[in-house]
């Protein structure tokens, strides 16, 4: 039970939050000021990621463990500055780790990482693809269901 909230969307945002808020309650308590400063130097240092999921973070830190630290940083600023139009492109997508597309797709297209990164590459762009196609079906009903409605305002 231990690790139930690792498979929920927490974000290096909320990891950010609690840490704020240990802060204000720290300072309340009048503890030591360097342990404040801690804080606001980790929650500075992760600010930039808070739109990634903590899981992902952390993975990515210790999947390269023990390597350059600048490894893992450029790593984590390649995820984060992916967007949907970018994994449209199988060639894009082939350049990524399926660790790095799972992390994509689920943040710009809601499939589960997990459930990705349980598939062999091909099941992956599959599952990509089907969701552009749900993408197109969508905007396309909308617009029809837009025109209706202008229709039925406008006989």
């Amino acid at each position: 039970m231990p690790n139930d909230w690792a498979n929920q969307d927490v974000t290096v945002k909320d990891l950010n939050d609690l840490l704020l808020s240990l802060k204000q309650f720290l300072l309340k308590m009048e503890v030591d000021s360097q342990k404040i400063l801690m804080i606001d130097h980790i929650t500075n240092m992760l600010k930039p990621y808070d739109v990634l999921s903590f899981i992902d973070v952390q993975n990515a830190f210790l999947d390269n463990f023990g390597k350059n630290k600048l490894d893992v940083i450029e790593k984590l600023e390649k995820i984060k500055n992916i967007n949907i139009n970018d994994i449209k492109s199988k060639e894009f997508r082939d350049g990524l780790t399926k660790g790095e597309l799972a992390v994509i797709a689920q943040r710009e297209l809601g499939i589960s990482r997990w459930k990705l990164i349980k598939l062999n590459r091909d099941e992956m762009d599959k599952e990509i693809e089907a969701a552009f196609e749900n993408i197109n079906t969508l905007n396309i009903i909308g617009k029809n269901a837009r025109r209706e409605n202008n229709n039925y305002k406008n006989p």
